[in-house]
């Protein structure tokens, strides 16, 4: 994200437990499903940076795993990036 993480930080402690029930529900194949394309569209406009993320941890998940993402998954993660980078962005403007 080109950006120092507080691994300390309640944001990057909620990041990480989003990422370990993803994995859960990734490796499981019982990944969330729902066709709200509208959200995705809202967020991916809304989040682009976290966007990219998002999109270099689905293409890496595909290649490696040889497995989709669903959108849902995909707009949960975008989020909690974004999440994640704002946390971050304001941390560091309150500690100069």
């Amino acid at each position: 994200m080109g950006q120092n993480i507080d691994i300390e930080s309640v944001h990057y402690q909620r990041f990480i437990t989003h990422l370990k029930f993803f994995a859960e529900r990734f490796f499981a194949d019982k990944m969330l499903i729902d066709d709200n394309s509208k959200l995705f569209e809202t967020v991916a406009t809304a989040y682009p940076k976290a966007m990219e993320v998002a999109f270099t941890i689905k293409d890496y998940l595909t290649t490696v795993y040889d497995k989709k993402m669903t959108k849902e998954e995909l707009t949960f993660l975008i989020v909690h990036i974004n999440r994640l980078r704002n946390a971050q962005e304001i941390d560091l403007k309150n500690k100069k």
